[in-house]
Formats: structure tokens, sequence, C-alpha cells
């Protein structure tokens, strides 16, 4: 999808970046015991319209942290609350075949689009020989994984029709993976020293359709990486490709369904 879409001359770059269409593709629902703000139902349906989202991609602490089956469940849930939440089957290694049970159990329904795992959660990487299985089904799936980076890049070549998308990139990990032409670069990342959250630098090193808008939201406020997009010195088209064109090429679901262009 080749966006068209330019800023009015009556908008200052940042107003048009706050409220320009866009895909979130790191979003959970529950919280991480932070005291985080703004976790209802509607404060999210609040955020979306005032960040100007499309669909944003949501997953579960719960299914990462305590329980996988309740946790997916959870975000099924919330998928009937808002039209616009599209969900990531959240995976665990140490559970292999119930893994592979979630996987089956959400491949028909319409809402889910990809998968999400954190390896370390469970003390080991992506990839571990439980992966094996999970990585054959979402090759064969087509279903893009939202992973931690720690061990992509001992296996990123022996999946090279899995879409691996990086959760939390800087620079650095872009310089790292770049080459790789199935990585993707999620850039929800607190890390606030400008050498790490170059965006610029990204796209320099892995173009600019595979780096894509993520929030870690609701621990983070989407307007930190809103802000780092908008301040980047890179063209509206390049912008608008981050923020929604290359996460809707990038799931196929978005078409499959028919979710609209």
């Amino acid at each position: 999808m080749n966006s068209k879409r330019l800023r009015p001359d009556n908008r200052s770059g940042f107003e048009y970046d706050l409220r320009c269409p866009k895909i979130d593709v790191h979003w959970h629902v529950g919280s991480w015991n932070l005291n985080e703000a703004r976790l209802s139902v509607r404060e999210m349906r609040q955020d979306f319209d005032r960040f100007g989202y499309r669909y944003v991609l949501v997953n579960s602490i719960k299914a990462i942290v305590y329980d996988m089956e309740a946790g997916n469940a959870e975000t099924a849930r919330l998928l009937k609350e808002d039209e616009r939440c599209r969900g990531l089957v959240v995976i665990n290694p140490v559970r292999q075949d119930a893994s592979l049970k979630e996987i089956r159990k959400y491949l028909g329904h319409p809402g889910f689009v990809g998968l999400k795992s954190a390896a370390d959660y469970y003390s080991t990487t992506i990839a571990d020989i439980r992966y094996e299985k999970i990585l054959s089904m979402a090759e064969k799936g087509a279903w893009p994984i939202l992973t931690h980076k720690y061990g992509m890049e001992l296996i990123v070549e022996k999946y090279k029709n899995v879409k691996f998308i990086l959760a939390h990139s800087l620079f650095s990990d872009a310089k790292k993976m770049a080459g790789f032409s199935n990585v993707y670069f999620d850039i929800a990342a607190s890390y606030a020293y400008r050498d790490e959250t170059n965006i610029e630098g990204m796209l320099e090193l892995a173009g600019p359709k595979r780096v894509l808008f993520g929030t870690d939201a609701q621990i983070m406020s989407p307007a930190w990486s809103i802000g780092k997009i908008s301040s980047a010195r890179i063209s509206q088209s390049d912008k608008n490709k981050i923020f929604h064109d290359n996460a809707f090429e990038l799931f196929g679901r978005f078409k499959s369904n028919c979710f609209g262009g």
C-alpha cells in the first residue's frame, strides 16, 4: 500500500503526525503492576482517537507472565470492545504443545493477525529448540512474530519465510540485524539516548519499509514513539510508511480478512 498522504499546509508537522493514520504493532492488555495509567477500555479508546489509530495489535501481559490460555482469551474479548483492535497470540516455548494448540485455536479467528513471544521471560531465547515447531507453524500460516531480540540472529536464516519483528528496537539492533531481510524493527523502546533512538540511521540501514510504529502502551504513552518519528529528519512519505503502511503490508491478514485498504 503506497501512501499518497501529504501534510496539509495549515498543519504543523507534529500536529499532522499526531493524528495521521497509524497501526501500532505493540500494545498490551492488562497491567505490569507498575501503576500504569489509562488501562480501561474507555481510556484506550480515547487514546486511539487522540493518536489517530486505525488498528492496534494487542497482546496480553497475563499470557506472557501468568496464564497463556487465559491471557489470549482476554485479548479475544478485547477485540470485541473496539473494532480497531487486532490480536497477537502469545506463545510460550516451555509449553510447546499448549502453544501449538493456542495457535490452532485462533488460526481461524479473523481478529488475530500474528504471534508474540518474550523468550527471556522463560529464561531462554528465540533460538531454543522448543521454538522449532512453533516457528514452523508460523511459517506455514504466514504469521509474523513479535519477539524479543535474544538469539534472533541464530535462527532468522533458517526460517527465511517467517517475518520476525524485533521488539523494542534500538539503532544498535538495526546495525546488527538489518542485513536479514525478514527482520523488521518495532521502535517501542524507552531508551532516551539519541545515539540509540536514531530513526534516520535505522532507515538508512534497514530501508523505510522495515521500520514499524510501536509503543509498548500503556506502560508508555504513544506520544513517546510518535515524537521520535515526528522529530526525525525523514520525509513525510517515510513517516507514513512507519506509522501505517509497513504494518499493513507485513500483516497479510489485514488483507485476507477484508479489513480494508
